[in-house]
């Protein structure tokens, strides 16, 4: 039997045996990596407002949803590598929200994070902006937080503050704004709660 006969017998085996050692139930979206899913579900649910598919209750209830399953992906990979019992998980969770941006009406909206996870959006404005100046505070105290990283997430929370004064400049503050003040204070937010992955940069 000549080589190639041999490496082709051998690669056919391997193929059989890793067939029958894999799960019965595969990943819902297999081959697609955790970030780039996580991304794609952030441009839906944006889109489903933009047009009108997603109420803004709705909308919110997604977005705390993958607010709270980015987190749980950070947390995950903070060792270098994501487990497979994490990956399986948090791939999970993404189906379970993927569905609910498809169709609402055979998967009915509805929260995926346990109880002891604190959604940042169920905090007002103001609430969330004294929150992060108080964890960044901490973080310059505790040394969590360089001085420049600090300077940058400050830069950051002083220019949201100013959007925010100027949105309620004419005493009204439209679901438009509100809904641009959270994105941005999410995203300050992943720069505080995990720097390692969300690197300090700037908003503006």
């Amino acid at each position: 039997m000549n080589r190639i006969a041999t490496f082709a017998i051998t690669i056919l085996v391997l193929s059989s045996l890793s067939a029958c050692l894999e799960p019965a139930s595969r990943p819902f979206h297999e081959g697609i990596d955790l970030q780039t899913r996580i991304d794609s579900q952030q441009r839906r649910i944006d889109q489903g407002i933009s047009s009108g598919e997603l109420t803004r209750a709705e909308a919110d209830v997604l977005q705390d949803n993958l607010n709270w399953i980015k987190q749980e992906y950070s947390k995950a990979r903070d060792d270098g590598r994501i487990s497979g019992e994490e990956w399986n998980r948090i791939e999970g969770s993404l189906d379970q929200n993927s569905k609910m941006i498809t169709d609402q009406s055979k998967n009915p909206i509805r929260t995926i994070y346990p109880p002891s996870y604190e959604s940042p959006r169920s905090m007002s404005i103001d609430e969330r902006i004294g929150n992060q100046q108080h964890r960044i505070d901490q973080g310059i105290a505790s040394g969590e937080l360089t001085l420049k990283e600090a300077e940058v997430i400050q830069e950051n929370l002083n220019w949201i503050k100013n959007r925010y004064t100027r949105f309620r400049a004419d005493g009204t503050l439209t679901w438009q704004e509100q809904r641009e003040l959270e994105d941005y204070l999410d995203t300050n937010g992943y720069m505080i709660f995990n720097k390692k992955h969300n690197p300090a940069r700037r908003l503006y």
